[in-house]
């Protein structure tokens, strides 16, 4: 499975923004990914969107997405949790909290 990522400065999002729409997390995230996102909803999954928000992390604003809502999701379970789940794709996973899922 393929993790995405993309940097992004809290300036332009923060931890209380939602992501509500598909169109929403298109914004968010650079046009190259976008196909797994069209792939992941294509299959019946779901996108969540986690930011980084642990001020001691060396990756501090980063955004990243997970499919969830499948077996073959990055995430299996229906509804994604408040904080990423420790999937062992990335690093202190910890300091990551959902700021959108969208179907």
């Amino acid at each position: 499975m393929t993790q995405l990522e993309i940097p992004m400065p809290l300036v332009e999002l923060s931890a209380s923004m939602k992501f509500k729409t598909r169109e929403d997390i298109l914004e968010a995230f650079d046009g190259d990914i976008h196909h797994y996102f069209h792939r992941w909803w294509k299959r019946g999954d779901s996108v969540a969107a986690y930011l980084n928000v642990g001020f001691g992390s060396r990756d501090f604003g980063r955004l990243v997405a997970m499919s969830f809502g499948s077996p073959d999701a990055q995430i299996e379970t229906t509804l994604p949790p408040d904080k990423m789940p420790d999937t062992g794709l990335i690093s202190a996973a910890w300091a990551y909290l959902l700021v959108g899922a969208v179907s």
